[in-house]
């Protein structure tokens, strides 16, 4: 494990009981310019980039080798898209599926490509409104299962509405989908 603040001597001798290798940063870039120039195989579109294991619901857990080119085809597949929408620099990610996801580690890439900004939820699912209100993300990727929470949570909130209050959403939630339906 590496650290980039001083650690006090008991968390050092902690981590040490509890089987841990602790060094600083700066002992680890001195210990890397020891080893010296590393040859490395050149990489190709067809090198392996990562490999992705399912769950294994069909039957015996398996891995998906995925390529440099894989990555690339669907992160270049986006510039297809950009008369439809516009990815900008001030735009902001949030990432909160888990990264062992094929999905969610090419929207970091893409991310990364883009240059958009990116932050990662707290890991609780729980307190993802929470990382929203801090992230003020303009992008999310997700799975069905989230939005439709959203949605729910919206539709109760709008159902407790009476009076002029429900009214102008009714007719705001009206115009909106009118434009949308306009649009396709």
């Amino acid at each position: 494990m590496i650290y980039f603040d001083e650690l006090k001597p008991a968390d050092l001798e902690s981590a040490k009981a509890s089987g841990l290798t602790v060094v600083s940063y700066a002992h680890a870039l001195e210990k890397g310019k020891e080893v010296g120039k590393q040859k490395y195989d050149e990489v190709t579109p067809e090198t392996y980039y990562t490999f992705s294991y399912t769950s294994g619901t069909t039957g015996m857990p398996k891995g998906v080798m995925l390529t440099h080119r894989n990555f690339v085809c669907n992160i270049g597949g986006m510039h297809h898209f950009d008369g439809e929408f516009e990815l900008r620099e001030d735009d902001v990610y949030i990432s909160y599926l888990p990264l062992a996801h094929v999905f969610e580690r090419v929207f970091l890439l893409l991310s990364m490509g883009y240059k958009l900004q990116y932050g990662f939820f707290q890991g609780d699912v729980m307190k993802i409104k929470e990382d929203l209100a801090v992230l003020k993300p303009t992008i999310m990727a997700s799975v069905p299962r989230l939005y439709n929470k959203f949605y729910d949570a919206m539709q109760a909130k709008i159902n407790e509405l009476t009076g002029m209050k429900r009214t102008l959403v009714d007719w705001g939630v009206e115009k909106k989908l009118s434009l949308l339906q306009t649009k396709a």
